[in-house]
């Protein structure tokens, strides 16, 4: 008979995980194989160990009273197990992918690396133990696809179970002008690499990474294409992630018709805009970027802009409106929601002037209810120079 362990500490009349017979290993499917695993013992498995980079999958599970839950994460020993080398995990998420970092001691086992899902409430904690043993630690999942909580936690052992996830990576196909680059993989990226990233013809490139996601924001120039290069972005593995040149797109024409009475012509605008009844509409109810060139300053450098967002009064549009010039001077246009008002703005140089609308991506989680907010579309009854 095999030894079983005391209780799992698991909330809400938890189903224990030998219920079906300790004495039998079960069998965990997972996208990598099958793991033979014994629901009542240790598992005592073990990972590799030395000085050899090592990407893998671990699987484990833990009992509750719908059923039992898998975990899965993926493991990264950039310079192996060995004492202080680093360590991540990595697990899909509903907000994405999660990541945790940590280093490996003297006697081999990690310091605690923890996962949680914001949304969901999921989370995984725990450590590498002993000189080449697998993950042990605590589990939770939330039972509830609502706002209210039904957590179950329990004792939780990850064994190897074949090799880690393949390379996912989502960029953007182009920018638009003043459109700050966003890229999400589901690997660990190394962020020393970011200072590879370089524009044709050269701008000022700000990169940001952590975890498994970067981010840039380019120099704007609304009226110059250019082209960002990904290519030297690598994860901590030294991988190279596969990126090349995403392009930066330009605007090539400006508005004729300040009064918005007709279209305004090709090249004029990038990104979500059209117009309707003498009025400019800009973007939509999701994250978006749209740029319109409203073309040279007067002298005087003045604009004198009829704009609202189209929301109710009193809620706060989920977006900013702006102007940017030839040479990246950005200006606020401090949009808010109700009815169109009318505004002049000092310019702070003459030349070309686009006006910009940037939304935000408003997240929701299959976890909780999605947010409801203001719709983000802005709108321009007349713009004029004077």
């Amino acid at each position: 008979m095999a030894r079983l362990r005391p209780p799992l500490p698991i909330a809400y009349s938890v189903l224990a995980l030998c219920a079906a017979g300790c004495d039998e290993p079960r069998r965990i499917d997972t996208e990598a194989g099958i793991l033979e695993v014994d629901s009542a013992v240790p598992l005592a498995c073990a990972t590799p160990v030395g000085a050899t980079p090592t990407a893998l999958r671990l699987a484990g599970r833990f009992g509750s009273d719908a059923g039992v839950q898998t975990v899965l994460v993926d493991a990264y020993f950039p310079k192996g197990r060995v004492p202080g080398a680093p360590v991540y995990l990595t697990q899909r998420a509903s907000v994405g992918v999660l990541l945790a970092q940590g280093t490996f001691g003297a006697d081999g086992s990690s310091t605690t690396l923890t996962l949680s899902d914001p949304a969901c409430r999921d989370s995984l904690t725990g450590r590498f133990a002993g000189p080449s043993d697998g993950f042990v630690g605590e589990a939770s999942h939330n039972l509830s696809y609502t706002d209210v909580l039904r957590l179950v936690r329990g004792h939780v052992e990850l064994c190897p179970a074949g090799e880690a996830s393949a390379l996912e990576t989502a960029v953007p196909p182009r920018l638009l002008p003043g459109q700050r680059l966003v890229v999400t993989t589901n690997v660990p990226v190394d962020v020393t690499t970011l200072s590879t990233l370089a524009t044709t013809p050269s701008r000022k490139v700000f990169p940001y990474g952590e975890g498994t996601a970067f981010s840039a924001s380019i120099t704007t120039a609304p009226w110059t294409a250019a082209a960002l290069d990904l290519s030297g972005v690598k994860d901590v593995m030294g991988r190279p992630l596969g990126l090349g040149l995403v392009p930066i797109e330009a605007l090539t024409a400006d508005v004729v018709d300040g009064t918005f009475a007709t279209p305004i012509p090709a090249g004029a605008g990038l990104g979500p805009v059209d117009v309707g009844g003498g009025v400019l509409y800009l973007g939509n109810d999701e994250g978006y970027l749209s740029v319109v060139s409203l073309g040279n300053a007067k002298p005087a450098r003045t604009l004198r802009i009829r704009h609202r967002f189209a929301c109710d009064p009193g809620d706060t549009p989920h977006a900013e409106a702006g102007l940017v010039s030839e040479t990246g001077r950005l200006v606020s246009l401090d949009g808010a929601c109700g009815d169109f008002v009318d505004r002049t703005v000092t310019l702070p140089e003459g030349g070309r002037w686009a006006l910009t609308v940037n939304g935000l991506a408003i997240s929701s989680s299959p976890c909780n209810y999605p947010s409801s907010h203001p719709t983000a579309i802005y709108a321009v009854d007349e713009a004029a120079f004077e």
